[in-house]
């Protein structure tokens, strides 16, 4: 369990975090969600590494990260198995290994004949695909999300969604997935920690017992838990 404790941090005219707590559960898909400019994406560099707590800690910090960005971030002067390769080289030497390992991944995302495409050929969609595939390759415990859906019709984002529990239901990790929509926060969450604005503290803690595979965005449970996050929100 990776656990913020007491943590806060500034920007030179911005409060971000003010003794912030949570404990994000291992091998789960920790949802964080808030509204814009509430500190989500400064959490998520802090436990990158890329910040640090100016006082508190956080407990448990993994050292190696994955991580899906809003846009895919592909190299455009190589393929697709050379995008995936590229992270693989550092921890796996054996090349038909990593090739193996490639092919697995691309065949779960439903691309397993787009990897001699350039990323400049490919939708945004499939790119973003591709994003995941890298993410659970590189040998990491822990998954960093940031609004990976963002701005995609529902039927793309379902399609992707389903891409990523594919990867997810073969290697669990921890997952820590940013968001400001309530609908991607209870189709993917198990446990979801709602933040308040600038200084950000956690307002609220919600847990959906239910396999993401098998949640309908209209099941009681998951309606239940969007009611009080509307609630929450209009008396924030």
């Amino acid at each position: 369990m990776i656990v913020f404790r007491n943590v806060s941090f500034a920007y030179p005219a911005t409060q971000v975090f003010s003794d912030l707590n949570l404990s994000l559960e291992e091998d789960r898909i920790n949802c964080i969600l808030g509204p814009s400019g509430c500190g989500k994406s400064t959490l998520l560099n802090m436990l990158s590494g890329d910040i640090f707590p100016q006082s508190g800690k956080i407990e448990n910090a993994e050292k190696r990260v994955s991580y899906v960005f809003q846009s895919p971030r592909l190299v455009p002067q190589i393929t697709v198995l050379q995008n995936l390769d590229l992270i693989l080289k550092s921890v796996v030497k054996d090349k038909a290994e990593r090739r193996k390992r490639i092919v697995s991944a691309l065949e779960l995302v439903e691309l397993e004949n787009s990897g001699d495409m350039y990323p400049v050929q490919l939708s945004g969609g499939m790119a973003q695909r591709v994003a995941l595939a890298r993410a659970f390759l590189f040998p990491s415990r822990l998954l960093l999300m940031d609004e990976p859906f963002k701005g995609l019709d529902v039927a793309l984002k379902k399609s992707i969604i389903g891409a990523f529990l594919s990867l997810y239901g073969r290697e669990k990790k921890t997952v820590v997935f940013v968001t400001h929509d309530p609908d991607e926060a209870v189709t993917l969450g198990d446990k979801i920690f709602m933040l308040s604005d600038k200084p950000a503290t956690v307002l609220a803690e919600f847990s959906v017992s239910e396999k993401q595979s098998e949640r309908k965005i209209y099941d009681a449970e998951l309606g239940k838990i969007k009611n009080e996050i509307y609630k929450i929100s209009e008396n924030r």
